[in-house]
């Protein structure tokens, strides 16, 4: 249950990361934040979702159709790996 503590506190600022990722156009930066155990473990909890959904352009996702989650999770997850990745970056 500290688990549960710690989300309610860590919540509202990974909706402040989430709105300004949305805000300056780039990957939703808190889909890496996902659930340890369970069968949502690798994904984002519901949240996210909430958050996901509410983005005028973004597509509405069942949060709780698991195989329709752990796919968009994939896609997410690999936006923002590849948007991240400094090592593609010019570091001129």
């Amino acid at each position: 249950t500290s688990g549960n503590a710690l989300s309610g506190a860590v919540s509202p600022l990974l909706g402040e990361i989430f709105s300004w990722c949305e805000h300056i156009n780039i990957p939703p930066l808190t889909a890496i934040v996902v659930r340890k155990s369970g069968t949502r473990r690798g994904c984002p909890g519901k949240g996210f979702w909430m958050l996901y959904n509410a983005g005028g352009d973004f597509k509405v996702v069942d949060a709780d159709d698991t195989k329709q989650v752990r796919l968009i999770t994939g896609d997410l997850h690999q936006m923002v790996f590849e948007f991240f990745d400094i090592s593609k970056k010019d570091q001129s």
